[in-house]
């Protein structure tokens, strides 16, 4: 995906069926307590983003 270029609020989210919690970059559970994630410019950038929960399986 591709951004032009400004400040986003990243919210992640496991992949469906799992029992991984929903955060805000940068771990927390609430917008206004998250950070803004610059895009300066077209250029790559990286976010390490670790959830936390349980994945069931069928």
């Amino acid at each position: 995906m591709r951004l032009v270029p400004g400040d986003y609020r990243m919210h992640v989210w496991g992949p469906r069926g799992s029992e991984l919690h929903a955060l805000w970059w940068p771990g927390v559970t609430a917008a206004d307590r998250s950070r803004l994630v610059g895009v300066p410019s077209k250029d790559s950038q990286q976010l390490d983003i670790e959830l936390k929960g349980a994945i069931k399986s069928n």
